[in-house]
């Protein structure tokens, strides 16, 4: 009887702490600000992070419903030469002009992102989605890929072994 009475005010105090005065939960919709360094690549146009590992990185925008809470990174003409961007988020991110030849992009989310004249020259695009994407005079040549869902919703498998 006392077991099940203590059992009932933790749960209590446990919703009423995890609760508004109006009884809905408190949710903070504040985003995460974007790294401003990893290593020695510092996350801004124009920086030359070759061989950087960002491997899990978040750099993409943030939605609640229908609210913008962060605009994906503007990283325009930035060098990630051979970098690691294996299951990096990077939803509506601005890459314009970037440079990812012989880059690993293995599982990562490129959903939305504006990619216009970037060069993917022998880059590894495993598993990447790319679902409306701007790829227009983005360079492909020599890319690897295996269940890549193109810009326009299409699953290529050019380079599966």
């Amino acid at each position: 009887m006392i077991l099940g009475a203590l059992i009932i005010v933790t749960l209590v105090s446990l919703v009423a702490c995890q609760t508004g005065s109006q009884g809905a939960p408190n949710l903070n919709f504040t985003p995460t600000p974007f790294p401003e360094q990893v290593g020695d690549c510092l996350i801004q146009p124009d920086a030359d992070c070759e061989g950087a590992d960002l491997s899990g990185i978040d750099l993409g925008s943030t939605t609640v419903g229908r609210d913008d809470i962060r605009d994906g990174a503007s990283l325009r003409r930035m060098n990630l030469k051979g970098a690691n961007l294996t299951n990096a988020r990077l939803v509506e991110t601005i890459f314009e002009g970037a440079d990812f030849t012989n880059a690993d992009f293995t599982g990562a989310d490129l959903t939305s992102a504006f990619l216009y004249e970037a060069n993917f020259g022998g880059a590894n695009l495993t598993n990447v989605t790319m679902l409306r994407a701007d790829t227009d005079k983005v360079n492909f040549e020599g890319a690897i890929f295996c269940n890549t869902t193109m810009s326009d919703g299409t699953i290529n498998n050019e380079g599966c072994p």
